[in-house]
């Protein structure tokens, strides 16, 4: 079960104590969807969407929405996504675009973790005691390498959560095409998906296919030479029923 908890300091609402609320929510499957798609906007290359959680957290005086005066230090416990390297997760942040402030669209946004705010103050030559002037975020990792607990200081109503950057791992996949056997190799970070959710077919040429490769290759035949002889196989990569491409250069073996 997923908690979320919220550290409202004083002076965060003019108002009681008994006056302010807190509402958080997942999301419904149509906010999820457009959220996976905003964050794999920043996904760096050779990378793809891992574990995530996402809550909507609105904050209320008197049933009114508002947004605090100062940061509050909002905490997901229970989430149980799987981490193993906080430098692989992201803590962010849902923004609305708001040309005023300079977004023209929709974004998703990294709150910095502590450690990587420190280090790099660090390597500038920078006060460190002034990273507290910033919106922070810090992950605690169980002996598992699951999430135990994060934490983030926030200043409005949104969409706060986290997700994991995973890179694919190196994979060999191997096929029948007649009596031939066929071996694909992909490096790491060939997929924007796990490895081990893709498979390979293969099979021989059809008579058409065939056709259309002889052309080919007495159009890329040097002159006075033809091509005697060549195998050629139809191979196939699939990830959830569909044909995917590996983002990587692949090395096949028959």
């Amino acid at each position: 079960i997923s908690a979320v908890t919220a550290d409202i300091q004083e002076g965060s609402f003019e108002a009681d104590a008994s006056a302010i609320s807190m509402e958080a929510d997942t999301l419904t499957a149509e906010e999820d969807a457009y959220m996976q798609g905003l964050i794999k906007e920043n996904l760096p290359e050779d990378t793809y969407l891992g574990d995530y959680v996402l809550y909507d957290v609105v904050f209320k005086v008197n049933g009114e929405l508002t947004d605090p005066k100062k940061e509050i230090k909002l905490t997901y416990e229970g989430t149980g996504i799987d981490v193993q390297d906080v430098q692989d997760a992201v803590v962010c942040q849902y923004n609305v675009a708001d040309s005023q402030q300079g977004r023209e669209k929709d974004s998703v946004t990294e709150i910095i973790q502590r450690e990587d705010m420190l280090r790099t103050m660090e390597e500038n030559g920078e006060d460190t005691s002034l990273a507290e002037e910033h919106d922070l975020s810090q992950i605690f990792l169980r002996e598992d390498g699951a999430v135990d607990k994060i934490q983030m200081e926030v200043r409005k109503s949104s969409i706060f959560g986290c997700y994991v950057e995973k890179t694919s791992e190196a994979a060999d996949f191997t096929g029948q095409a007649g009596n031939t056997e066929i071996t694909v190799h992909v490096p790491e970070g060939a997929f924007d998906t796990d490895a081990a959710n893709v498979t390979m077919t293969a099979k021989e040429m059809t008579e058409e296919e065939i056709t259309f490769v002889n052309e080919q290759l007495k159009g890329q035949a040097p002159d006075g030479q033809e091509v005697q002889e060549y195998a050629a196989y139809e191979i196939q990569l699939w990830a959830d029923g569909q044909e995917i491409q590996p983002q990587k250069a692949a090395t096949v073996t028959v």
